[in-house]
């Protein structure tokens, strides 16, 4: 007679991911070598590169999603402000940019021992990284492309910033 951890039959991190996404209709790309997938959403008519990171050893998984624009290097600073006010009042999703090349991503690392994994905690993951950047385009948006940049550190820390003004 087999022992209950014997009938137990864990999925692969990787299986669980790619048949959620298959559910989905995703148009995905895997690379096994790296432990990843690849797809892309859209926002407010814009791409978003959208990344699961899996780690078999370590159990867990990572979305990574990058906003569409890079940050030029002059509004790099207000972004930055705006990013840690966002990550202050939202945790769980962590917010970030490049300082080399302005590039701000959303990124939610998932825990996934003895198999907690299901359709549901995918699917929240990369949604809470969606929602992430859908709360934060407009306002870097709106950072990125004003066209005088003098009081935008004040509006930022003050939260004064409106979608689509520009001064």
């Amino acid at each position: 007679m087999k022992t209950v951890e014997e009938l137990i039959i864990v999925k692969s991190l990787r299986l669980h991911i790619q048949e959620f996404l298959d559910r989905a209709e995703a148009k995905y790309t895997s690379d096994e070598e790296h432990n990843l997938f690849s797809f892309n959403m859209e926002n407010n008519g814009m791409g978003i590169n959208v990344y699961i990171i899996y780690n078999e050893e370590g159990a867990w998984m990572r979305c990574h999603m990058s906003l569409p624009v890079k940050v030029p290097q002059e509004k790099r600073e207000a972004v930055l402000w705006k990013i840690n006010n966002f990550n202050y009042d939202n945790p769980g999703v962590c917010m970030s940019m490049d300082a080399n090349d302005g590039e701000v991503v959303a990124v939610m690392l998932v825990n996934t021992d003895d198999g907690a994994i299901n359709d549901r905690i995918i699917n929240a993951m990369i949604f809470s990284c969606y929602n992430a950047l859908d709360v934060c385009i407009p306002d870097i948006m709106c950072i990125v492309y004003q066209r005088r940049s003098e009081n935008i550190l004040l509006q930022v820390a003050n939260k004064n910033i409106v979608v689509g003004e520009v001064n």
